[in-house]
């Protein structure tokens, strides 16, 4: 599994990279596809049979990915990925995840806004708390 999430990892970095630490103009269409190609790299994961420290690897990525795909497509299937990841860890409210994304690479400024609207979608659909 750890192989399996090279990709995914990698691409996040790149998100980071050319997204929030030195923006470029979206008008070139690279965020898009790397979400493309990240949420592609995901697919050949079964989510349902990742545990242990992996989940919240995966969990970060997913949270990343749906913060970097606002207004597109695909943010819809990395908000359902995450809400079933975030049922199986019973992770259940903001501080929980608040603390795990702040675990690894982020920025707070650029980022939080977007992931509390994010965890208010997921939590609309679940009985999550706030």
């Amino acid at each position: 599994m750890g192989s399996a999430l090279y990709e995914p990892v990698r691409l996040v970095s790149l998100v980071f990279d050319v997204g929030i630490l030195v923006p470029i103009s979206p008008i070139l269409g690279l965020i898009g596809r790397l979400v493309r190609w990240i949420k592609a790299s995901l697919e050949y994961i079964n989510l349902e049979n990742v545990y242990d420290e992996r989940v919240e690897l995966l969990v970060w990525i997913l949270f990343v990915d749906e913060v970097a795909a606002k207004g597109m497509s695909e943010r819809t299937w990395f908000e359902e990925r995450s809400r079933g990841l975030l049922q199986r860890q019973a992770m259940k409210s903001r501080p929980e995840i608040r603390q795990l994304l702040r675990s690894f690479v982020w920025v707070s400024d650029a980022m939080d806004e977007e992931a509390i609207d994010l965890w208010n979608n997921i939590r609309d659909h679940e009985s999550l708390e706030v």
